[in-house]
């Protein structure tokens, strides 16, 4: 049988008086708990230690590209261009326009790929997303030899970029063979992604 009139609005009393019960006895506990509270002074020296290295970013050929034509870059376009004035100026293989460059990525060209990621591996260290002096390990890319550093096991980013500007051939020299550009583009591919 269904509740009507009285006895239902007697439930609802009794429910809305068990509610505010509650209420009162929950603020209470509240107002009690509160005049527990006092100040309490610490004082001290606490140490966490210090980073020694900040974290790496890296950024690939294609990361650079879009910071190149995309209005949301973190880089102004004059921060970009003064970059790449200063590798131009640094650098036999890296001339021309930074979008070309870079879009070499996708190319099937051996020199293209290799000057993209070699180029998105000096805007790295440029921008401060790769720091040039820590040790490298490359003894774990294939080819590596190829790049004729002195110490693989430990070659800063700086002794990697003159390696391979030294790998750089004068006008009446051939050029490297596809296997020293590889391992060129694998080595700058790696430090782009933060793997060595």
């Amino acid at each position: 049988m269904r509740r009507t009139g009285r006895c239902a609005r007697h439930v609802s009393g009794r429910l809305a008086l068990v509610c505010l019960s509650l209420l009162i006895a929950l603020g209470s506990i509240g107002i009690v708990s509160g005049a527990w509270v006092d100040e309490v002074v610490i004082s001290g020296t606490v140490s966490t230690g210090t980073w020694e290295e900040e974290e790496e970013l890296g950024g690939t050929p294609c990361f650079w590209w879009w910071n190149c034509v995309s209005p949301w870059s973190p880089y102004s376009k004059a921060q970009m261009i003064a970059w790449m004035c200063d590798i131009h100026a640094d650098s036999c293989w890296l001339f021309g326009d930074m979008e070309t460059i870079l879009s070499g990525e996708y190319s099937s060209v051996a020199r293209a790929r290799f000057r993209a990621h070699y180029l998105a591996t000096r805007l790295n260290v440029e921008s401060g997303r790769l720091n040039p002096d820590i040790p490298r390990d490359v003894t774990g890319i294939l080819g590596h030899h190829r790049l004729g550093l002195d110490e693989p096991g430990s070659a800063t980013v700086r002794q990697i970029i003159d390696a391979i500007e030294a790998k750089c051939p004068a006008e009446s020299e051939d050029g490297p063979t596809w296997r020293e550009y590889r391992a060129m583009r694998v080595v700058c591919e790696a430090l782009n992604n933060v793997e060595i």
